[in-house]
């Protein structure tokens, strides 16, 4: 699905449209410093774009917007995750067909998430991806993935998916505003930027 949005007038939505358009170079020279990309190595942002709206994507249209369906049609996204799935920050490419997708944050209250799935079909897909999610990236944990840090968690599971299941080569970057006077909160701000790479 594609969303177009307004302008962003507070909190990461606001900070991430100025990047993409206005601070790209500086925005690219980060991400390529921390997933480990050749400093000449060109990122092409695909959303959210000021002349398309600030649209932003996610399931199948997220995957076309990066020219990705024929690298995962024969492991199908509706096959690994219902549709509803994450609705993408912003979306890359670089010119070495590397794929880029970020989830942007501006305070902390924004990580606390709950699965909000209803149909059972559903949460049996959402649970069998996030466990195989977990041991992919090493969890041995108990937590149920689907309850406090779900939004994380179904990121990383889409990470998953393209790359163990398709061979994609897609780099998910985290991407973390401090101070941001805007988003009133009594709890600390975040104060890093991550990239998570499989």
């Amino acid at each position: 699905m594609r969303y177009s949005q307004a302008i962003g007038s507070k909190g990461s939505q606001k900070h991430f449209q100025q990047l993409v358009n206005d601070s790209a170079d500086r925005l690219g020279n980060e991400i390529r410093q921390l997933a480990g990309f050749e400093m000449d190595e060109e990122i092409i942002w695909k959303s959210p774009i000021a002349d398309h709206k600030y649209a932003e994507y996610r399931d199948k249209k997220s995957l076309e917007v990066l020219g990705m369906q024929e690298a995962t049609k024969l492991h199908s996204l509706t096959d690994f995750w219902p549709l509803g799935g994450p609705q993408w920050d912003a979306l890359a490419q670089t010119n070495k067909q590397k794929n880029i997708l970020v989830e942007a944050k501006s305070h902390i209250g924004e990580l606390k998430s709950t699965c909000g799935a209803k149909n059972p079909a559903s949460i049996q897909k959402i649970q069998k991806a996030l466990n195989a999610t977990k041991a992919y990236f090493g969890s041995n944990g108990q937590n149920d993935w689907s309850i406090g840090y779900y939004q994380y968690a179904n990121r990383l599971a889409h990470l998953y998916w393209l790359r163990a299941i398709n061979s994609v080569d897609a780099h998910l970057v985290f991407v973390y505003f401090v101070n941001d006077t805007q988003m009133v909160t009594t709890q600390p701000h975040m104060h890093q930027v991550k990239d998570f790479r499989g």
